[in-house]
């Protein structure tokens, strides 16, 4: 199985927002199409917030992961937070997860970014699970949200 990594272009949209909403139906996140076109623009034309990459197994589009950029004092300045990671449902349990955990390790060395974060669902084990195994842990904080209209 030859897995490779391809960041994402404009071209890739309609690709992305397929995977998306499956992503989102299983997440249980609103979805709304015009809303994540636009959001999956910005982020493409500005990569200094972050990037998006398709995940390829011999040369097919198997799923996504976003990384978004943020900073933090406390972790040593430009951090890295795994804002969405997704592969499709006949591709997961291949060690693909595992693989992309490492090709995202290796593009932050890259970047000189020490710290990834990321969320997973309470009701997502398996999820957990994957991180888990590839050197993720929970840490003692509670993270929390407001929403700005």
């Amino acid at each position: 199985m030859n897995i490779d990594y391809k960041t994402a272009t404009e071209k890739d949209i309609d690709s992305l927002l397929l995977m998306m909403s499956e992503f989102y139906k299983h997440e249980q996140i609103q979805f709304n199409n015009e809303i994540l076109k636009s959001t999956i623009i910005d982020l493409i034309q500005n990569p200094f917030l972050g990037k998006i990459w398709l995940i390829n197994v011999n040369s097919q589009v198997v799923g996504y992961f976003v990384l978004t950029y943020i900073f933090s004092l406390e972790y040593g300045g430009r951090n890295a937070l795994l804002d969405e990671i997704f592969i499709k449902k006949d591709f997961r349990g291949k060690g693909i997860g595992s693989k992309t955990l490492n090709f995202i390790e290796q593009q932050c060395k890259i970047d000189n970014i020490h710290v990834v974060h990321l969320q997973v669902k309470k009701f997502n084990p398996s999820a957990k699970k994957l991180y888990e195994l590839n050197g993720y842990r929970e840490v003692d904080r509670t993270f929390m949200i407001k929403l700005i209209d």
